[in-house]
């Protein structure tokens, strides 16, 4: 276990940095005395992710009223903080070999997770609360990238076999799997991957508190309670179960959290 946890440290520890892209957009959605243009500007640079935010604003997960044709009507629509998260979602996935065996998993499967959570993030928050959304939805986006290098840790040590039949059989969490084989679950490696990154210090927080919010300070627990409801009602297949939805529900009413915007999230997202 030791060697697997020194092993993720040091991948951590020597990631790239991000691109300059990711930065600026990064930069723009924190600034408050810059705007939509401004943005534009910076996304319409990168092709791939003008393509994957022009393609997802026209699917199913959002129903908009009519075609999404241009990258400012998308981000009128969608708002800055999920270009932010798109736009690191498409970073990490370029920083990492996306091999999720380990999880039972294919990488589409993992994206189809990661889309559907963020897309019911955005759906709960985005004309609740302006401030937790600009934290929310670009965590959802990324809250579960730790898998991601616990998996090839798993792999490149030749335990993936053993670990997906633990996964399996267990009565347990999935984060207890993890730190049987690792001595850490995905919550603490995915936030030290993006403290590594110098992210914003709530988001990073909000995603290790995420697996025990109740062990949290008042202020970072409604984050992570909100990471912790939705990552609850998105199953390992990206879908949301009647069983699911309703245990994510508890988690909100636990946590004081809007349970009518969750379950209008859900009805919007299931149309």
């Amino acid at each position: 276990m030791d060697g697997l946890k020194l092993s993720i440290k040091q991948q951590i520890t020597s990631l790239p940095p991000l691109p300059e892209s990711v930065v600026q957009i990064e930069r723009i959605c924190r600034d408050p005395n810059t705007g939509i243009n401004q943005l534009v500007t910076v996304v319409e640079q990168d092709p791939l992710l003008t393509a994957n935010l022009l393609k997802t604003a026209n699917s199913a997960y959002f129903g908009f009223a009519s075609q999404v044709t241009s990258i400012g009507q998308a981000i009128s629509l969608f708002g800055m903080s999920m270009v932010w998260g798109f736009a690191i979602e498409s970073a990490t996935r370029h920083c990492f070999d996306m091999n999720l065996k380990p999880y039972g998993l294919t990488v589409g499967q993992f994206g189809e997770i990661s889309r559907t959570e963020s897309a019911l993030m955005w759906h709960w928050f985005v004309k609740l609360d302006q401030k937790m959304a600009e934290i929310l939805i670009p965590s959802s986006f990324i809250s579960r990238i730790g898998m991601v290098i616990i998996a090839a840790q798993l792999v490149e040590h030749g335990l993936c076999e053993k670990f997906h039949t633990d996964v399996k059989k267990s009565q347990t969490s999935l984060e207890s799997v993890e730190r049987k084989f690792i001595g850490n679950s995905n919550q603490e490696v995915c936030s030290a991957i993006f403290a590594q990154w110098n992210f914003d210090k709530t988001m990073v927080a909000a995603i290790r508190a995420s697996e025990s919010p109740e062990l949290w300070n008042k202020e970072i627990q409604p984050y992570a309670y909100a990471l912790k409801a939705v990552r609850t009602a998105v199953t390992n297949n990206g879908e949301i179960t009647k069983q699911s939805a309703g245990s994510a529900l508890e988690i909100a009413k636990k946590a004081d959290l809007n349970q009518n915007a969750l379950m209008t999230a859900f009805e919007k997202l299931l149309q």
